[in-house]
């Protein structure tokens, strides 16, 4: 078994899909190389990829805001998906995603994605619902986190 499917089959949004779904994602995605430094996904900036992390760690973060502001970032690694948003579409990213280390990533453009939602719809339904509930926790991190740094010292 590849390792891009033994990743996808542990991923929460992927782990209860059927095997002929993940084979057929895993056979789709197509392997690719950063470096350290490298910039995957950059906020307001219009994305069309998802990528799955194999090797190597990347960092999510608000740059927008602001090199004094104090807000955390998050790290992601192997396993973990990267413009998560495009599962649903091409869209604008919500976050600049940066290598800190070289990274392997399986990726996969938008359309591909949907194209293999539609051919199953109820594995389809079961991702986005996935998509969705990561996107708001990450939404919900970076939120209060900006709330905290913006306080002004007001409790």
């Amino acid at each position: 078994m590849s390792i891009s499917l033994q990743l996808l089959k542990k991923n929460k949004i992927f782990a209860t899909l059927e095997d002929e779904v993940l084979e057929e994602f895993a056979g789709s995605g197509e392997e690719r190389q950063f470096k350290k430094g490298d910039i995957l996904t950059a906020e307001l900036v219009k994305g069309d990829e998802v990528y799955l992390v194999l090797e190597g760690e990347v960092s999510i973060g608000i740059e927008l805001a602001g090199q004094d502001a104090d807000i955390d970032r998050l790290t992601a690694e192997e396993g973990e998906f990267i413009g998560l948003v495009n599962f649903i579409g091409e869209t604008v990213e919500h976050a600049t995603t940066i290598a800190v280390t070289d990274l392997k990533v399986l990726a996969w453009k938008a359309s591909t994605c949907r194209d293999i939602c539609e051919r199953h719809p109820a594995a389809g339904y079961r991702i986005a619902v996935g998509v969705a509930k990561r996107l708001v926790k990450r939404m919900h991190y970076f939120n209060m986190n900006i709330l905290d740094s913006l306080s002004w010292g007001i409790e």
